[in-house]
């Protein structure tokens, strides 16, 4: 039997060493025996665990020592901030992992997995920490508890416009809800303002916090912006009693930054910082061409516009930005090297998050002699390359259409009015009855089967009304409309005998890949008429149960291949008619429905 002779601390960086230590008698004794580990996941705001991947491990003398950093890694994302919000619960930045494990032998081959791991679950953490400082888990043992510190390497006190978007991220490990964000403002006279708000938290997350100066921290009272020399932020418990994170100092940089270029980075462990790019800022052009060369028409010279022999045929534009984030303190400058590592930077421009892609390779941090520290940047905005040119301050606003699709469904509810002898009016009305992408439904419409390309537009609330011939077969086709004008499932409505019969629920689909009208017939009783779209959507409908049933599906303009139907797990394939457009597919048991699918 397997036993664990280590397992990794509660919380780990996913950057750093994540091991278990294996132990079997059994595999000591036959070096034949092989372990096999199961790794499973979730992050903090999932239920379930789900399998990662199956590692199989080869015991020497009985032990299996492993790490598995790389593979929660890969499972855990950096999360960006809102604008708009004043925190954010970062819940792709951590989750939580355990093993199972099995020997493997000759004698058993597929044993059962040891669950007991599942007990005693731990947590990983995106980022990680310099190698040579990794030890014992020294971090999150040591380190952080007495520094209550919020995750930046960045120092104290440094220098920040008051319009500087500014970010500090902090773990939390505790059992409440929320916590408390405290801001602490000194005055040019070292007077003091404090002013508190309630963020919401959740165990074992990275939270991220807006701690620029003016987002909002006052509620409306108001404080002296213009005397402000500096502010600090901290974290407390929702009682207010003890400190979770001490405070963070920013000084305001009263020297004025008409460019303002300000850049935010991910540093290596999980933090969003910032840094501004001060002075000039150089930009310069590299163009990749692509060009060919033609032949001449041999009446060419007959032309008014006279064709060319050499042509661009694609060309693209890569704008390429020098700038100086010094001069600064020597231990500001140590700490933005953290910029270079993970190279995930953002410059905030009209209302998104543009990615940067970083561009220096290398550069000198300082001599002994050094009396001004700089760090120099060049970078790109993170595209392969720019095909199209616009202004680039040039704001488009947003659009409303976000992905052309509605998977909204509607319920027709109907009911029956007598016109005359002869014709019954049918009004209805809908519901929503599954809106799964939270879509706005501004309208509805619907057309008849006789006349499927003539749809009739109502607004949502809207009661359609049309005349229907009385004993007659009829299909009516309905949808839902969302606001940015896309359409959803097409539902059918079926009346026969001058008696509206409640809509059915579909328990069949057919894919028709062609446009054109299609009718089914089960045992020649009319069951389902329609139109295709072209598209792999399937149409849906009612069939009820029976077997022995002749199944056959005639179209309007098309004439497809060999087709299949799927009822109760049996494959059925068709057999047509050369001269008239029909499938036919014979001895079908509809127990439960049915599932066609055209070629």
């Amino acid at each position: 039997m397997i036993e664990i002779l280590k397992r990794p601390y509660l919380i780990n960086w996913s950057g750093n060493n994540i091991y278990y230590e294996l132990y079997s008698a059994a595999a000591a004794a036959d070096s034949s025996i092989t372990f096999e580990v199961s790794i499973a996941f979730k992050r903090n705001n999932e239920t379930d665990f789900s399998e990662v991947i199956i590692l199989p491990f080869v015991p020497v003398n009985g032990t299996a020592l492993f790490d598995i950093k790389d593979i929660i890694d890969a499972q855990l994302a950096f999360d960006m901030p809102n604008f708009a919000d004043e925190s954010k619960i970062c819940y792709n930045q951590s989750g939580q992992f355990y093993i199972e494990f099995r020997e493997v032998s000759a004698a058993a081959p597929d044993a059962a997995f040891i669950s007991t791991e599942s007990y005693q679950p731990r947590y990983a953490v995106k980022g990680g920490v310099h190698p040579y400082h990794y030890k014992g888990n020294n971090f999150w043992l040591t380190f952080y508890p007495v520094q209550q510190m919020f995750f930046t390497w960045r120092p104290q006190g440094q220098l920040v416009l008051p319009t500087e978007q500014t970010f500090l991220s902090f773990f939390y490990d505790g059992a409440d809800a929320d916590v408390l964000a405290q801001l602490k403002v000194t005055y040019k006279d070292a007077t003091t303002e404090t002013f508190t708000r309630t963020i919401p938290v959740d165990a074992y997350c990275m939270i991220m916090l807006q701690s620029n100066l003016y987002f909002d921290w006052d509620g409306g009272a108001g404080f002296d912006a213009d005397n402000v020399y500096k502010w600090e932020v901290r974290i407390r418990n929702s009682a207010d009693d003890e400190t979770l994170v001490d405070w963070f100092t920013y000084e305001q940089d009263n020297r004025p930054d008409y460019e303002q270029t300000i850049i935010h980075y991910r540093n290596s462990i999980g933090g969003l910082d910032n840094c501004r790019v001060r002075g000039v800022v150089e930009k310069r052009m590299n163009y990749e061409l692509v060009q060919a060369e033609h032949i001449l028409p041999v009446d060419y010279f007959n032309e008014t516009a006279l064709p060319a022999q050499q042509s661009t045929i694609s060309s693209s534009e890569n704008v390429i930005h020098s700038g100086e984030i010094g001069f600064v303190s020597k231990q500001e400058q140590e700490s933005l090297r953290d910029i270079f590592l993970y190279r995930e930077l953002y410059m905030k421009k009209l209302g998104k998050w543009w990615p940067l892609l970083l561009l220096t390779d290398d550069f000198v941090l300082r001599k002994t002699t050094d009396m001004r520290w700089s760090v120099p940047l060049e970078w790109k905005v993170a595209l392969t390359a720019i095909n199209h040119f616009n202004l680039e301050e040039e704001d488009f606003g947003e659009g409303l259409n976000s992905n052309n699709v509605c998977r909204a469904t509607l319920t027709l509810t109907v009911g029956i009015i007598v016109t005359d002898p002869v014709y019954l009016g049918l009004p209805g009305s809908v519901v929503v009855d599954d809106n799964p992408d939270a879509d706005t439904i501004t309208e509805w419409e619907w057309c008849k089967a006789t006349e499927p390309n003539v749809w009739n537009r109502l607004d949502i609330m809207a009661i359609a009304y049309f005349d229907v011939v009385e004993f007659s077969d009829e299909f009516i086709f309905y949808r839902p409309v969302a606001a940015n004008g896309a359409v959803g499932i097409t539902r059918s409505y079926f009346y026969n005998n001058g008696v509206l019969i409640p809509p059915p629920t579909p328990n069949s689909s057919i894919v028709i890949p062609y446009t054109s009208t299609f009718e089914i017939r089960r045992n020649s009783v009319l069951i389902a008429a329609g139109s295709g779209d072209g598209t792999s959507t399937p149409i849906t409908f009612d069939c009820d149960d029976g077997t022995d049933l002749t199944i056959e599906v005639k179209f309007g303009s098309v004439r497809p291949p060999v087709s299949t139907l799927v009822s109760s797990a049996i494959t059925y394939t068709s057999s047509k008619t050369n001269i008239l457009k029909v499938m036919t597919f014979t001895n079908v048991d509809a127990s439960g429905g049915i599932d066609i699918t055209i070629s």
